[in-house]
């Protein structure tokens, strides 16, 4: 009995403790289950927070595995090591490690513009570079340009100083130069004025003896009215008895106009005895000559005086002329005689004039010249008209039309027409000249007339001159 009950004393603690083994293995079990439920939906969790940050694709990536042998060589998590790479990008980059993305790219944006925006920054770091080192490059040109700009602006300011300095040494010595003229101007005036009063007193004296003159001629001319009278009728009769024709040209007496009252030879100026009281126009030339007899007949025109004047100031009953041409070794003096065929302080003398004329001196004669004789008589108080008249003064003759050979038959109207008006010009010319002789008219040929009046035509006065 004995034995048998210590085998089941054993066994019942054998059962026992397999009993309460087999409950502690349970609630062991139980605890491990509820232990791996709580690990697998810690592990899940820990998943999901993962993929949020990596996922398995992204994690077999080169540049992620890069990343993630680098953070464990830095001995730091792969978040942290890119946290703290874009911490350090972002302080290169913005000077804020706690800037983000987002933020980089709107601060690019308000800087390079939406158009440059999408360019990486170091292209547009890269462009920035190169636009600053053209603008330096600019710069120093600008700089260089300036510097010459400054540089041409001193040397023009040294020259204009320059040129200030030898004006004022210029204007210094005009100054002196005015002052000495000035001096030499009133010393000037003084014996003009001295000279005037002179000239005044002898113009006085001049005019006193002009006038006894005047009355000493006009008696003469009484005189020689009344023996003109007788005169005429015998002229009258011998123009009908004689057979030849013959051409008296004016009485030397009748041409003289003036005389010469006082020679300024340095000046070259002439004053003469006749004035506005003689209705003398300004522009008026004259002939000088000795006296009366040296107005002669000679070839086919007057004898040439020994000088030519042109009447520059009038006054009342004197006139102040300009030498314009003077004989050498036979100086003007006071006395010489003056005479203009077209002047008459008494009488209006009436002009024909008619023919081909070079009064431009351009050496070709034309008949429309003969309207600038005319209108030179006519300024100078003369008479021009168109038809020989009984009481006609002077014939004045240019040279002789010329007349083209006579047309064919078979030549046009026109042709025909213009040599008739040719022909009658020629012919008009020669019976002025046969009407002029028959009446004893005096006859100028264009040098005759400026011969008698003294004009210098334009050419010649210029070669005179010289």
């Amino acid at each position: 009995m004995a034995g048998r009950s210590s085998i089941g004393a054993g066994l019942g603690t054998l059962i026992f403790f397999l009993a309460v083994a087999t409950l502690g293995l349970l609630v062991t079990t139980a605890l491990l289950f509820t232990k791996y439920k709580e690990a697998q939906r810690d592990y899940q969790a820990a998943s999901a927070q993962i993929n949020d940050i990596i996922t398995p694709a992204e994690r077999n990536q080169d540049q992620v595995t890069a990343l993630m042998s680098a953070a464990k060589s830095s001995r730091k998590s792969l978040v942290g090591y890119m946290t703290d790479g874009m911490g350090q990008a972002m302080t290169m980059v913005t000077g804020s490690k706690n800037d983000t993305p987002s933020s980089l790219e709107a601060r690019v944006k308000g800087i390079v513009g939406d158009a440059n925006s999408g360019k990486p920054l170091v292209t547009l770091l890269s462009e920035q570079k190169q636009q600053i080192q053209a603008l330096h490059s600019q710069k120093a040109q600008a700089e260089a340009a300036q510097q010459a700009a400054l540089n041409d602006l001193k040397d023009q300011t040294d020259r204009v100083k320059r040129i200030e300095e030898a004006h004022g040494e210029t204007v210094a010595a005009l100054t002196a130069k005015i002052d000495e003229n000035r001096q030499g101007v009133t010393e000037l005036r003084e014996g003009t004025e001295a000279f005037k009063k002179s000239l005044d007193e002898r113009a006085e004296q001049a005019q006193a003896e002009a006038a006894a003159d005047k009355k000493r001629l006009g008696d003469q001319i009484a005189k020689l009215t009344e023996e003109n009278v007788v005169l005429r009728g015998q002229l009258d009769t011998l123009r009908g008895e004689r057979n030849t024709i013959t051409l008296k040209p004016t009485d030397e007496f009748a041409l003289v106009d003036g005389q010469i009252v006082a020679v300024e030879g340095a000046t070259r100026r002439a004053y003469i005895s006749i004035g506005s009281e003689q209705r003398l126009p300004l522009g008026m030339t004259f002939s000088v000559y000795p006296n009366a007899a040296a107005i002669r007949a000679e070839g086919e025109g007057y004898a040439p005086g020994k000088a030519t004047l042109e009447v520059i100031n009038v006054e009342a009953s004197s006139a102040t002329c300009r030498i314009l041409s003077e004989s050498r070794g036979n100086p003007i003096v006071a006395g010489d005689v003056i005479a203009n065929a077209v002047f008459d302080p008494n009488k209006t003398y009436k002009f024909l004039v008619f023919g081909n004329f070079d009064a431009n001196r351009d050496g070709v004669s034309t008949p429309d010249e003969a309207q600038d004789v005319g209108a030179m008589i006519a300024s100078w108080g003369g008479s021009v008209i168109k038809e020989l008249q009984p009481d006609v003064d002077f014939l004045v003759l240019g040279e002789r039309p010329i007349l083209p050979p006579q047309p064919a038959p078979d030549a046009s109207f026109e042709v025909f027409r213009e040599f008739k008006r040719l022909q009658d010009i020629v012919q008009k010319y020669d019976d002025l000249y046969r009407q002029g002789v028959a009446a004893s008219v005096p006859i100028l040929n264009e040098n005759r007339l400026y011969t008698l009046t003294g004009k210098v035509p334009a050419r010649i006065r210029a070669t005179a001159e010289r």
